[in-house]
């Protein structure tokens, strides 16, 4: 058996909350929970979070959508935007949390 973690982080990378649940769990189970009622401008996803009840979520918190396009550089139709470099570097920060030294 193994396990997920998922986690929200801010915009440095730094953890606000986070879930652990099955390997087996889909990824997008989790992200309107961990959402909750935040407010922020953008919201910075896996390709695993890309769906429209996340996207209908997201939308009502006042914020876009933002993953990393596929491997013929396109996102999926529920996508609002890709990533900037700027937001690379977030997505990289948060990434950072689960190095492991």
């Amino acid at each position: 058996m193994s396990t997920k973690i998922h986690l929200l982080a801010d915009e440095q990378g730094l953890p606000v909350d986070f879930d652990v649940t099955a390997g087996q769990a889909n990824d997008c189970t989790q992200a309107i929970p961990l959402l909750g009622e935040r407010t922020t401008g953008h919201v910075l996803a896996d390709k695993g979070y890309d769906s429209d009840a996340i996207v209908e979520h997201v939308a009502a918190m006042g914020a876009v959508v933002v993953t990393r396009p596929n491997a013929t550089g396109r996102c999926s139709a529920n996508t609002t935007k890709t990533f900037t470099n700027r937001e690379i570097a977030s997505n990289a920060a948060v990434a950072g949390v689960f190095a492991i030294g």
